[in-house]
């Protein structure tokens, strides 16, 4: 009731939840606020594939307003990503005049690697700042209060600073290691150089293979592409949106009919009622409804004890795991995965553990080093486009088979998920599998008979539940029907290409780099 009143609606950096959990529930929240209220919904984003796509998923008739980007990239590829490499090339580019300095990684770990070994090397001295989710929100926000006044300094950081923190003008990006995809590497690219009409990066590859992979994205920037597929729906969402609504009724209670009506109109067709009811079967078998009657249905126990401690809003694995305590102020200062550790470096700043249990460790200053585990998800998963984009451009043959070492690596270009299921396909035709990768599957030997499409589903039928882990479907997807899970996981693996690269033995390559192409196969 407090949001009746509520006339516009603002999606800010719509791109981040789009095409995630999080972006399907706000599809549905906002479908029931519409419900609610006349509300004029406006989205905004600075990388946005496909505008016309996105207006029609969130905004039902939404009127696309664009302006093309004008700063130029002038972009240096380094075959190093070791700290005293990136430490000499910073002590360059800082002699040149570029004295404020952000730098990218995609793991915790590597931000706290490199933070130590910059922390105190001219030029930046002690000026070398973290950021990145395991630190306490006061901790972070110190960082971006430091970082912005600092006239010299370096801030290493994971996606935590890519968007919406006032940092000041950035004379210099640096990314360490590929980002996963393309608006990532313009959110990133696009935090420096806001003051003039070009921004410099310092793209560090671990190989000739990240090399690659900097040069294909780079010049897909620079020709406005984006190498994207349409988003797909997680139907996890509707179990916890189910449970949701049922508070938005005066009886408590809410059938498949009503749940079909909270759908944006263009996922109905998709979702029948009679699918529906499927799903809230499912979830009266799992005690989060109680039985129907006369057709509807009513809180059950585990939904009430959600709902009770106030956790049931939410479309995000709990992974903030243990508290890291400071000693002399009593503050939280972050977050690791687990207790069982002698020390810990976080921010940058070593620490021993004075005091430990399972929910926090009390630590006190020292000098000390030790790297924690600090938890988290798998990496963003790389759709089929990109894989073969990048592979593509890597000069690799897609799909092919090559001779690498004693084994033999199938290069499918078929991304994370599908990846994983064309490993499943072998894996069940007798292929001895040594990984599963977003480029390649890696094979003892080659199965004698070369699966057929055919064999697609039934692999299917049997590797969903590992594939889910791997593919950032939400904390409810587990709760769905079985059946239901399977067809999320194909869609995402998207079944149709796994069958076409089955249709055929693919051809055997001669492997032109072998360094090249053994860096892409374990990637």
């Amino acid at each position: 009731k407090a949001l009746d009143g509520v006339v516009a609606l603002v999606l800010d950096e719509l791109h981040v939840v789009d095409d995630t959990a999080r972006g399907d529930q706000l599809l549905l929240l906002v479908e029931r606020l519409r419900a609610r209220a006349k509300v004029q919904v406006l989205a905004a984003s600075a990388t946005v594939p496909d505008p016309a796509a996105l207006a029609a998923r969130y905004l039902h008739e939404g009127a696309v307003v664009s302006a093309p980007g004008k700063r130029r990239v002038v972009a240096h590829i380094e075959p190093s990503r070791s700290p005293v490499a990136l430490s000499r090339r910073l002590f360059e580019f800082a002699e040149a005049g570029l004295r404020k300095v952000l730098v990218f990684c995609d793991k915790r770990d590597e931000v706290e690697i490199l933070v130590r070994a910059l922390r105190g090397r001219a030029p930046f001295g002690s000026a070398v700042f973290a950021h990145h989710g395991s630190m306490a929100k006061n901790a972070r926000l110190a960082t971006e209060a430091q970082f912005l006044a600092a006239p010299t300094a370096v801030c290493v950081a994971t996606g935590t600073m890519e968007l919406g923190i006032d940092i000041g003008n950035i004379d210099l990006v640096v990314l360490n290691g590929p980002p996963p995809d393309l608006p990532s590497l313009l959110q990133r690219i696009g935090r420096g150089g806001r003051r003039a009409d070009g921004v410099h990066v310092l793209c560090l590859a671990n190989g000739v293979f990240q090399a690659a992979i900097f040069r294909t994205l780079l010049a897909t920037q620079r020709d406005g592409g984006w190498h994207h597929e349409r988003p797909t729906f997680r139907a996890g969402v509707l179990v916890q949106q189910a449970i949701s609504s049922l508070h938005e009724r005066p009886s408590r209670t809410i059938d498949a009919a009503a749940l079909h009506r909270r759908l944006p109109a263009w996922l109905r067709d998709e979702w029948p009622v009679e699918r529906l009811e499927t799903v809230l079967a499912r979830m009266v078998e799992r005690d989060w409804l109680s039985r129907p009657a006369n057709g509807r249905y009513g809180l059950g126990g585990k939904a009430e004890a959600l709902w009770a401690r106030g956790r049931l809003h939410a479309n995000i694995e709990d992974s903030a795991g243990v508290a890291v305590v400071d000693s002399l102020t009593g503050d939280t200062v972050g977050h690791v995965a687990d207790a069982s550790i002698p020390a810990v470096n976080l921010a940058g700043r070593a620490r021993r553990v004075v005091v430990a249990s399972d929910k926090r460790v009390v630590t006190e200053s020292t000098g000390a080093w030790d790297l924690p585990n600090f938890g988290g998800g798998p990496p963003r998963p790389t759709n089929p486009a990109l894989a073969t984009a990048l592979l593509t451009g890597a000069t690799i043959p897609v799909p092919s088979l090559c001779r690498l070492g004693d084994g033999v690596a199938f290069f499918h270009g078929l991304g994370t998920a599908g990846g994983l299921l064309a490993a499943a396909v072998l894996k069940a035709a007798g292929a001895k599998v040594i990984r599963a990768g977003r480029f390649a599957v890696l094979l003892d030997t080659v199965p004698q008979n070369w699966p057929r499409p055919e064999s697609v589903a039934g692999a299917l039928a049997s590797a969903h539940p590992a594939m889910a882990r791997e593919l950032d479907l939400g904390a409810w997807h587990k709760q769905l029907p079985a059946t239901v899970q399977r067809e999320v996981v194909g869609e995402r693996a998207r079944v149709d290409l796994v069958e076409a690269a089955f249709l055929l033995r693919p051809p055997e390559a001669a492997v032109a780099d072998e360094e090249l192409w053994n860096d892409a196969a374990w990637a």
